[in-house]
């Protein structure tokens, strides 16, 4: 009774919640841990932990984003990830051999993909919600050392806010030279 309102019409003894929000990606000699609030870095030979980030210092709005794993992406030296800060899902880059964080990726928007690889660049699909005009859902490039964005291309505008709550969650595919986006029984392919 006192979840009332904030979660869906699931039956709570019968949901592993915490399976269903936790996201692994293994990467050299670390498994990267992310519930979605905190992400964690351990030693795959030792199982000892290396470092935890705590999404923006702050717990986030989990049950506002009920069962959306957020997959970090490791590359190089850097990990990004989405986390759900109090605003929502944010994207943040993080230092893979120390836990720092580099840059988040503005939180005024949502991020509702997880992220992308591109020739070094970051790409994912944000939600931008504008006062009167509902929201908007964007293709977003980003600079994967500092953040700065590269490319921002609307896809598709909601006049009804609720209707884009259906985009919580999107799954990014690859081809050649276009990207194809998928979520709640939509297609979208768009030229990189």
């Amino acid at each position: 009774k006192r979840f009332k309102g904030h979660r869906p019409n699931i039956p709570p003894l019968k949901t592993d919640w915490v399976g269903r929000q936790m996201a692994l990606t293994v990467f050299e000699d670390y498994l990267l841990v992310n519930d979605r609030n905190d992400l964690r870095a351990y030693d795959l030979s030792s199982g000892t932990l290396r470092w935890s980030h705590l999404a923006g210092n702050e717990r986030g709005a989990s049950r506002d984003w009920p069962l959306l794993p957020m997959r970090p992406l490791a590359s190089g030296e850097l990990v990004y990830v989405r986390m759900l800060g109090r605003q929502g899902p944010q994207l943040e880059c993080i230092g893979l051999s120390d836990g720092v964080q580099k840059w988040v990726f503005s939180t005024r928007d949502h991020a509702v993909s997880d992220p992308l690889l591109v020739e070094g660049d970051v790409i994912l699909l944000n939600l931008r919600r504008h006062e009167e005009l509902g929201s908007e859902l964007l293709f977003t490039r980003l600079a994967g050392t500092t953040g700065e964005v590269l490319d921002e291309r609307s896809l598709v505008n909601f006049r009804d806010d609720s209707r884009s709550r259906m985009f919580r969650q999107i799954q990014l595919a690859r081809s050649v030279d276009r990207l194809i986006a998928s979520g709640y029984g939509s297609v979208i392919c768009m030229d990189l």
